[in-house]
């Protein structure tokens, strides 16, 4: 009896194993086209088994380092960088669950939230908004998102 449960417990040990080390794959993501002069010494998305980590992204002009003068036009941009880097993991907005959203100014969180409400339909992720001293090259806005990929659906 005790040589039935020593192999019932290395076979569940060694099924829950390898069901770790199936779902702790890890998978970088970087736009095709990201400039390699930026040199970013982070990965803007990475998979981890079913759940998407996006890196914060500011609205940067696209395909260059110019940032547009309005929070609305930031934001807009900010989106596009978004949808484009999920579509790497085939993936869409509808993907996300939780957003964090880092704003140089909290006066304009109107303005903000009125072109982030045109991006989701009636059930938006989570979200958390906080006013922050200063974001990268002068940014009014930075975004970061966690989503979720069901293969199964």
């Amino acid at each position: 009896m005790k040589f039935r449960s020593r192999i019932v417990a290395t076979l569940g040990a060694v099924l829950f194993l390898s069901a770790c080390s199936a779902t702790s794959q890890i998978e970088h993501f970087r736009p095709e086209n990201a400039a390699e002069d930026q040199k970013l010494l982070f990965s803007p998305m990475i998979r981890h088994g079913e759940t998407l980590y996006l890196s914060g992204m500011i609205g940067l002009k696209p395909g260059t380092t110019e940032l547009p003068d309005s929070v609305e036009e930031q934001t807009r941009n900010v989106f596009a960088a978004i949808e484009k880097t999920l579509k790497l993991a085939d993936a869409d907005l509808s993907h996300l669950i939780s957003c964090t959203v880092y704003l140089a100014d909290m006066n304009n969180y109107t303005q903000m939230n009125e072109v982030y409400g045109s991006f989701f339909g009636s059930k938006p992720p989570t979200r958390t908004t906080v006013e922050v001293a200063a974001l990268p090259l002068g940014a009014q806005i930075e975004i970061s998102c966690l989503g979720y990929l069901n293969r199964n659906t």
